[in-house]
């Protein structure tokens, strides 16, 4: 398997030992122009998919990890070249499920554009978001080549499920095509902003291929990075901010002042 990569301007280094899966576990179904060859004139293309928690729990224990890159296996059409223009990538947890049908608690049709809504919970953390032009290597629908490196993400399995958006800003942006697999309880998308009709459809899923190994198990370190500091009630501020679920640290309905309060205390218990 042959990586190209794409770097982040703030890219870290993964903690721990990092490994790669591809998500979801089906074998591939077919190339498709979702999310990177679907733009159209005056079209915002957007992709969402939501993937299980439980894919998740085996890296850590059920324990939080740290996802470092994500990777998508072209068709094989190796020297082509593609100008995807911006192409902005966003993490976060939805209440969706994958497999269900929109309004039934699956996912709904996006809004085109970065907001994650209206399938995320909280706000999304931007992963990604460069503009590219890729140069297929080899392609396959095995070779998870076309790799990108962002801002780590800490994900906690027991905080719901994964949403991951993906905006492409060409509009010209027609033909690159990546695998699919088709879409499960495991993981599915919606679209929309594209030249194929807005859905949310159960039956498809993106393979992704997640490089992510274990994030701090402590509570009180929100940026995850193994030291307890100013930047850690910075991070639990910013997840305030944006009623992320990690932020309501006393697990009850409503975010307020006793939040602060308990990850004070967890941060003055310090960890392990």
């Amino acid at each position: 398997m042959r990586v190209s990569m794409f770097s982040a301007v703030g890219a870290m280094m993964v903690a721990g030992v990092a490994s790669g899966q591809v998500l979801p576990t089906l074998p591939h179904t077919f190339f498709n122009f979702i999310p990177f060859g679907m733009g159209t004139p005056g079209g915002v293309a957007t992709m969402h998919q939501v993937f299980d928690a439980s894919l998740f729990t085996g890296v850590n224990s059920g324990g939080p990890v740290e996802i470092s890159h994500i990777a998508f296996a072209p068709s094989a059409s190796p020297g082509t070249t593609y100008d995807l223009g911006q192409v902005t990538i966003g993490m976060g947890y939805t209440n969706a499920m994958p497999g269900v049908a929109a309004g039934s608690g699956g996912l709904e049709i996006p809004v085109e554009g970065p907001s994650g809504a209206p399938n995320v919970a909280g706000a999304l953390t931007t992963f990604y978001d460069q503009p590219l032009t890729y140069t297929i290597v080899l392609g396959g629908t095995e070779e998870f080549e076309m790799e990108f490196a962002g801002t780590p993400f800490i994900y906690d399995p027991s905080q719901g499920n994964l949403l991951v958006s993906i905006v492409v800003g060409n509009e010209a942006a027609t033909t690159l095509t990546v695998s699919r697999a088709n879409g499960s309880t495991e993981s599915s998308r919606a679209y929309s902003g594209g030249r194929f009709t807005p859905t949310a459809n159960t039956g498809q899923a993106s393979r992704i291929n997640f490089t992510m190994a274990p994030a701090s198990s402590c509570y009180a370190d929100c940026d995850g990075n193994g030291t307890l500091n100013i930047f850690d009630y910075i991070c639990f501020g910013n997840a305030y901010a944006n009623n992320e679920p990690y932020a309501n640290c006393d697990g009850n309905t409503t975010f307020s002042i006793f939040d602060y309060i308990c990850f004070g205390n967890a941060y003055a218990a310090g960890c392990p």
